[in-house]
């Protein structure tokens, strides 16, 4: 995508990256990142980064990440660690 194409788009909520809304969010971006983590517990993955994305750009950016052994996904067995509300309010 080129600088003027970028500029097209408004800046993204999710990711802090300007993108195409049918495109993933940038996986790599900082703000995303800790965005992600702190509503969900974890880091986001690629699979998170395209989950808004209609089925057929999921998969093309799925089989091109393969491809270069970039994809990534959330752990099934991930569980967010559980904290008291007393216990966030303090971390705050």
């Amino acid at each position: 995508m080129s600088a003027q194409q970028q500029r097209q788009h408004p800046m993204c909520k999710e990711c802090g990256f300007q993108h195409d809304p049918k495109q993933p969010h940038n996986v790599n971006a900082q703000f995303y990142q800790f965005t992600f983590e702190a509503t969900y517990g974890r880091a986001p993955t690629w699979a998170d980064a395209v989950a808004h994305c209609a089925p057929d750009v999921q998969q093309k950016w799925k089989a091109m990440l393969i491809q270069r052994s970039a994809w990534t996904e959330p752990d099934p067995n991930f569980k967010p660690p559980e904290v008291e509300m007393g216990e966030a309010e303090d971390a705050i």
